[in-house]
């Protein structure tokens, strides 16, 4: 991968994670590594909603607008409308 295709900013992340034994599961480790790296508009989905991950993208200081889709599993829309606060 090219050093420019890793400063462009990201246009979707899909983040498909699980509970780990202990700390923040794997797809909360994930959105606090790329939210930065996404543009405003861009949106963002998960499978599995695990809780910590809820509790991130969920807090509007966190600079998304968020809503759970109706399918089987728990799958969460996001979408980068603000900066990322990390809380």
């Amino acid at each position: 991968m090219s050093t420019e295709h890793a400063t462009s900013p990201l246009h979707f992340a899909l983040i498909d994670g699980w509970p780990v034994d202990s700390g923040p599961s794997l797809a909360r480790q994930v959105m606090e590594t790329v939210a930065p790296q996404l543009r405003p508009g861009a949106p963002v989905m998960n499978d599995n909603a695990e809780p910590d991950y809820l509790d991130c993208i969920r807090d509007r200081a966190n600079g998304f607008r968020t809503l759970s889709l109706p399918l089987k599993g728990s799958t969460e829309l996001s979408v980068k409308v603000g900066p990322f606060a990390g809380t």
